[in-house]
């Protein structure tokens, strides 16, 4: 049992906590720095991880369609949580050792920026542009 940054209790199942050596080597009630939602995303995919066929995530994502780069299941799980949860299964998977989940988390991410425009990325990631309009036009990005 983990104790998340908001003080839930996690209970990975036996089964599942063999493929990380930091659930492994955790004492119960271990805090981590992670909210009970992040942790529970990491139990659903170590539960999906010891029933599945885990296929190694591509370092060079070739396709833009990236269940063709790593499976349906690993797409779907990771296409359905907004990058604030995927930037923190990057993390994640780096503290438990989970190699293949931090994989997929930068696959997600990689795979956005590849294909999206500059204006998509700065609204994702709610960046603001912190330079003057004459900046902007001095670099030749203004518009008109």
């Amino acid at each position: 049992t983990l104790i998340s940054s908001d003080k839930k209790s996690i209970t990975f199942e036996k089964n599942t906590i063999e493929y990380s050596s930091f659930l492994r080597n955790s004492k119960n009630n271990t805090v981590v720095d992670f909210k009970e939602d992040v942790l529970l995303k990491v139990k659903e995919y170590l539960t999906n991880y010891k029933t599945a066929t885990v296929n190694p995530i591509p370092r060079k994502l070739v396709k833009d369609n990236l269940t063709d780069e790593i499976g349906e299941w690993n797409a779907k799980f990771i296409q359905a949580l907004n990058f604030e949860t995927v930037f923190h299964l990057t993390n994640a998977g780096l503290l438990f050792e989970l190699q293949h989940l931090h994989d997929l988390a930068c696959a997600r991410i990689a795979n956005f920026m590849k294909t999206a425009s500059p204006d998509e990325v700065a609204q994702e990631f709610t960046i603001q542009c912190l330079l003057s309009q004459d900046e902007i036009k001095e670099l030749g990005f203004d518009q008109e």
